[in-house]
This record gives C-alpha cells, sequence and structure tokens, in this order.
C-alpha cells in the first residue's frame, strides 16, 4: 500500500512550470489497520450468546469475510462416559465439526458435514493444536500435510479439487 501525493510546481507569476510527487510505503500501516478491522469484526460479532455451536459459526462467519476461502471450526467430542480425546487409539483426537463457512454456497471443501465427528491421527495438524495448545501454518507440500493427506483419501480429493495451498 502506498500513499502518494501529487501537486502542480508554480513560478513566481503562477504559472504551472512542473509537477512534485511524494510516495510513501504505507504497507505496515495498511496492515496493522487490516488487523485491528479484523478484531474489531470479531469483537462485534462473535460471543453473542453462550451457545458454543453459535459461536463457533460466528466465528467461522467472520474468518471467511476476513481472510479465508473456507474455515471449519472443530469442537472436542467425548465419546460416551470417556474423556473427551479418548477413541481407543493412542494420539487419536476426534473432534465435531460444530460450524463451517466458505466462499462457495454448501461449504463443498468440507469433508465432515456439520454435526458430525472426524478422527483426527497423531501427528496431523488438528492432533498436534490440540495437544500442545499451539496454532499452526502449514502449506500443502509441507511433509507434515502430506503425510496426514496419504492416510486421508478424502481430505487429499477435497485439497486437490478445491486447490487448497496452506492450512
Amino acid at each position: 500500500a502506498w500513499t502518494v501525493m501529487v501537486y502542480p510546481l508554480t513560478d513566481s507569476e503562477d504559472r504551472v512550470c512542473g509537477v512534485a510527487l511524494a510516495s510513501m510505503d504505507t504497507s505496515v500501516q495498511y496492515q496493522a489497520r487490516a488487523r485491528l478491522g479484523i478484531v474489531n469484526a470479531v469483537s462485534a460479532r462473535v460471543g453473542t450468546s453462550l451457545d458454543a455451536d453459535r459461536t463457533a459459526q460466528e466465528l467461522a462467519d467472520v474468518g471467511v469475510e476476513s481472510f479465508a476461502d473456507f474455515v471449519s471450526v472443530d469442537l472436542p467430542a467425548p465419546a460416551a462416559g470417556d474423556a473427551p480425546f479418548d477413541d481407543r487409539a493412542p494420539g487419536v483426537v476426534v473432534l465435531r465439526r460444530a460450524a463451517q463457512q466458505s466462499v462457495l454456497d454448501g461449504c463443498p471443501e468440507s469433508v465432515i458435514g456439520l454435526g458430525a465427528s472426524g478422527r483426527y491421527p497423531e501427528g496431523s495438524p488438528m492432533a498436534r493444536a490440540m495437544a500442545t495448545g499451539n496454532a499452526g501454518l502449514y502449506m500443502v507440500g509441507d511433509a507434515v500435510i502430506e503425510r496426514w493427506l496419504a492416510a486421508d483419501e478424502d481430505r487429499a480429493r477435497a485439497v486437490g479439487d478445491f486447490g487448497m495451498h496452506s492450512l
């Protein structure tokens, strides 16, 4: 983003004899304003109720409007009588699709339907995030993504069909 000022140069008799141009790279300020706009949208629109699924949908809606083509919000899905992450397999995380939003009608990128549960093996981005409590940004060519998609044909097909490049 650039700020540009253009103005005429005049002589002592007020005749235009040239043009001056001054420009400045304002990308950092522009990006800061954009991030602040997202924060403002989130604070105004997310968390309007105590219902976790509604809050998740509000978050997905703001994410697609602001910076993403597809957003899914998955929450821990406890099995009856079990701890939320116990799926009888070490490292497997079971998450329930609480919300999703897409720039495309009907969220065709989604492999999991709204309200359905998905299993994420140890080492998948979702299992890593749940285990560490840290966010991650991955490119589709990253080794961790390649391993995960190699074991999940449906997700690999969606990534290819919709040209996904980062998660």
